[in-house]
């Protein structure tokens, strides 16, 4: 396993984690996570003024691409709603590791105080 470049990673068995790496995540979600929305904007335009060419007059063609268009319209607002649920958990994981490293900082600070020794960096 690489270790990160970061010194503030906190260390649990073999599994390493880094608040950052987590944050960098979350972000890049999010940027995927508002394509994603634009698209199903997009989508919702197309449906309400379809432009079929020369099956534009064909009520079976209209019914049969707005039935589609609908269906996968709303696949993807709902893979934007699962996005932004993983965007919204990823930022709240990175800041439950940042203030578990500051607590466990803190704890560190306190106990060399009371053993009166310094602590190694």
């Amino acid at each position: 396993m690489l270790e990160p470049s970061n010194s503030t990673a906190v260390r649990a068995s073999s599994v390493t984690v880094n608040p950052g790496d987590i944050d960098a995540f979350s972000k890049v979600m999010s940027a995927i996570t508002s394509d994603i929305d634009a698209l199903a904007s997009e989508m919702t335009s197309l449906i309400s003024a379809p432009d079929l060419g020369e099956y534009d007059q064909s009520p079976t063609a209209l019914t049969r691409y707005r039935k589609a268009a609908t269906t996968h319209r709303d696949f993807t607002a709902a893979l934007a709603l699962r996005s932004d649920k993983l965007v919204s958990g990823t930022t709240e994981l990175a800041r439950q590791y940042r203030d578990l490293e500051d607590l466990n900082t803190s704890g560190a600070a306190v106990i060399t105080s009371f053993l009166g020794t310094p602590k190694e960096s």
